[in-house]
C-alpha cells in the first residue's frame, strides 16, 4: 500500500509542547514532586519546541503490518516494544494493566478534591487546561507563596492529566477526561499501572488505523517512532 506522503490532511497528534511550557511554569515544589513520580523525567527533558515529521510517520506506515504490529524492512521486521518506551521516556514498563473508560463519572466532590477545583461536566476543555497550567492560574500562586501539601498534588494532577491527554492518547483539540483520575488517587500506586504499555497500545493502534488508511491522524506519542 503507497500512502500520499504530500497529503495535507494528514497530521500527527501527540506533541509535548504545551508539557514542556506547563512543567517550565509550574512551581518548584510541584516539579520536585512530579520527578518522584513515573512522569517527571520524561516532562523535564521535553524542549522549548519539539517539531514533529509527519512525512516521516507516513512514511514508516507504508513498512507497518497491523497483523504483526511490526515494520517490515529488506533486512527482517523490527518494532517497537515496551523496552523502548521506558528507555525512551524513563517512563517505567510493566504492572497492571490500564483499563479505564469514559463512561466512568467521579462526583465534583472527588473532582474538587483531586484537583481543587471542579469545572464541571465530565471532561475539562484542552485549552482551559493549558491555560491555567501555563499561566500558574490552576492555584493560585504569587512568587514567596508555600504551596500546601495538598495543593501540591492537585497541581501534579491537573499536568498528568494534560500529559495523558496530549501526549499519550493524543486526540487533539478534546476535552481531556476527568475518567484519569481514578489512576491518580493515590499517589504511593501510580507507579504500578502500566503506563509505558498504555503509550505502546495506542501507537500499535494508531499506526493500524494510519496504515490501513482507517485515519488521517496518528495519535499517540508518535514522535517515538522518529528517535527509534
Amino acid at each position: 500500500m503507497r500512502l500520499v506522503l504530500q497529503d495535507s490532511n494528514r497530521r500527527c497528534w501527540g506533541s509535548p509542547n504545551s508539557i514542556g511550557t506547563a512543567w517550565r511554569a509550574a512551581p518548584d515544589a510541584v516539579r520536585e514532586f512530579l520527578l518522584a513520580t513515573p512522569f517527571g523525567l520524561f516532562m523535564s527533558i521535553i524542549p522549548e519546541h519539539v517539531q514533529r515529521s509527519q512525512r516521516l510517520i507516513a512514511a514508516l506506515a507504508e513498512r507497518w503490518f497491523d497483523t504483526t504490529h511490526t515494520f517490515h524492512w529488506s533486512w527482517g521486521e523490527m518494532t517497537m516494544t515496551p523496552l523502548d518506551v521506558f528507555v525512551l521516556t524513563g517512563i517505567p514498563a510493566g504492572g497492571r494493566p490500564i483499563e479505564v473508560s469514559p463512561m466512568i463519572r467521579i462526583t465534583e466532590a472527588g473532582v474538587e478534591a483531586a484537583l481543587g477545583w471542579c469545572p464541571g461536566g465530565v471532561g475539562i476543555p484542552h485549552g482551559t487546561l493549558i491555560e491555567r497550567l501555563r499561566t500558574g492560574s490552576h492555584h493560585t500562586v504569587h512568587g514567596g507563596v508555600q504551596l500546601s501539601r495538598q495543593a501540591v498534588r492537585q497541581f501534579a494532577r491537573a499536568m498528568i492529566l494534560l500529559l495523558i491527554q496530549e501526549c499519550f492518547v493524543a486526540r487533539g483539540g478534546d476535552e481531556v477526561g476527568l475518567f484519569w483520575l481514578v489512576l491518580l488517587q493515590d499517589f504511593s500506586a501510580i507507579h504500578t499501572w502500566d503506563w509505558s504499555g498504555l503509550i505502546l497500545s495506542v501507537l500499535y493502534e494508531s499506526m493500524d488505523s494510519f496504515s490501513r488508511l482507517v485515519s488521517t491522524c496518528h495519535r499517540g506519542l508518535s514522535m517515538l517512532w522518529e528517535v527509534r
